[in-house]
């Protein structure tokens, strides 16, 4: 067996996964070869280091602070529904607002322009806007609303 051969062989020597055969050739390339020899030495050392060698020791507060974070942030059935309901809660509210902030608004207006009526010529600068809102559609849609059909 030549050297290139026995040193792919090297590892599965050292942990004993060759059978009877390849074990005897390998062995007997050992006795008669230096090189190889030498070799296989460092190998069964870099081996028996590797095996010894202590596992590094893990940061437990770094997998202790994961772990936590990860229990906290896994919701219960409850804790969702209570998490959705706040968020729904939230968007009512808000729709609430606009709405009244809309018909609030129309209400105001209608004020305005029912005021104006009897008194244009108080304010001839907010009835000059007036009068040029009563002629655009949108703007008489919603001074409209208020008022009773006929």
């Amino acid at each position: 067996m030549n050297c290139s051969k026995t040193r792919l062989k090297l590892l599965d020597f050292i942990d004993g996964n060759l059978d009877q055969k390849n074990t005897a050739n390998v062995e007997k390339h050992l006795s008669g070869c230096d090189v190889c020899r030498g070799f296989f030495t460092e190998l069964q050392q870099f081996n028996i280091l590797m095996h010894t060698e202590k596992k590094p020791n893990v940061n437990p507060f770094l997998s202790n602070r994961i772990v936590e974070t990860m229990v906290l942030q896994s919701d219960t059935p409850s804790q969702l529904h209570r998490r959705h309901f706040s968020k729904l809660t939230a968007a009512a509210a808000i729709a609430v607002l606009v709405v009244a902030g809309i018909f609030g608004g129309l209400e105001i207006g209608n004020r305005i322009t029912s005021g104006l009526s009897s008194s244009q010529a108080d304010h001839p600068e907010i009835s000059s806007l007036v009068n040029e809102l009563n002629h655009e559609p949108l703007e008489q849609m919603l001074f409209n609303l208020n008022t009773p059909a006929q």
